[in-house]
């Protein structure tokens, strides 16, 4: 193991993570800027599935050699396994403007893998992707960054309390009011369905999902037009109430969802 995470995991053992919340795709947690005098002062976080693997976005003040960021990751979801520590943590991907490093947890300690990471830091954004082939190939993870200093055991988290949950479950699909109600003659978009998600307790996220959707009256289905999702509403259902049923998916989630459409 080198000497960066040697000092990074020592460092972190002294301070503690919280319960886990939610997340969503592709998610930003912000956090206040200046509230971390003498750590890497993390601003805000964005994480992305990017397919091959997750992209991670840190804007970050003060990144010397003498701090670092890091980026606690739960691959498995499961506090009970990884670093009991570190509340599961199996792997732990570290930098400093100098140097970087992933760890992965063997049961004892964290161990230095082959660098396969393509990091950048320029004018106080950190980049980096991980491929999901080095952490076991997961759907979710659970992720806490931690921005903090070698010398001391203060840490500037985000989010603030608790982890966020990368990919999360689908809370509720967002109908606008122009999808449930539509004139006879004119077209039904149900391209504006949006899934929320709750990233962190008292927050939530819209994110466009990938649609697949039927409209029916009677039973009987209304052929959508080219692209789908979209009908023209004809002029004989005036007066009518359609079914709309609507499937969508964000990553590995799925929510269903019935409307009622009234046709004036």
């Amino acid at each position: 193991m080198r000497r960066l995470l040697i000092l990074i995991i020592t460092t972190l053992a002294l301070c503690a993570t919280t319960s886990p919340a939610l997340g969503a795709n592709p998610i930003a947690i912000t956090d206040p800027a200046g509230d971390a005098a003498g750590l890497a002062d993390v601003t805000r976080v964005t994480v992305e599935d990017v397919g091959a693997g997750f992209a991670f976005t840190v804007e970050v003040a003060n990144l010397v050699e003498t701090t670092f960021v890091a980026a606690l990751i739960n691959s498995d979801r499961n506090a009970q396994t990884g670093s009991v520590q570190l509340r599961g943590t199996d792997f732990i991907f570290a930098a400093s403007n100098m140097q970087y490093e992933i760890g992965r947890w063997n049961g004892l300690v964290f161990e230095s893998l082959p660098d396969e990471i393509a990091v950048s830091f320029v004018n106080g954004r950190l980049a980096f992707t991980i491929p999901k082939s080095l952490i076991g190939n997961p759907q979710k993870i659970d992720v806490l960054v931690v921005g903090a200093a070698l010398t001391s055991e203060s840490q500037d988290n985000a989010p603030d309390t608790g982890v966020f949950t990368y990919l999360p479950a689908i809370t509720r699909l967002l109908i606008p009011g122009s999808v449930s109600a539509v004139r006879a003659g004119a077209v039904l978009n149900a391209r504006a369905v949006q899934a929320q998600m709750t990233p962190v307790p008292g927050q939530t996220v819209n994110v466009q999902g990938t649609l697949r959707c039927t409209l029916t009256y009677r039973g009987r289905a209304i052929k959508a037009m080219a692209g789908g999702c979209r009908w023209r509403i004809p002029a004989r259902l005036k007066g009518k109430r359609l079914t709309l049923r609507i499937v969508g998916t964000v990553g590995s989630e799925t929510r269903t969802q019935t409307v009622t459409v009234r046709v004036r």
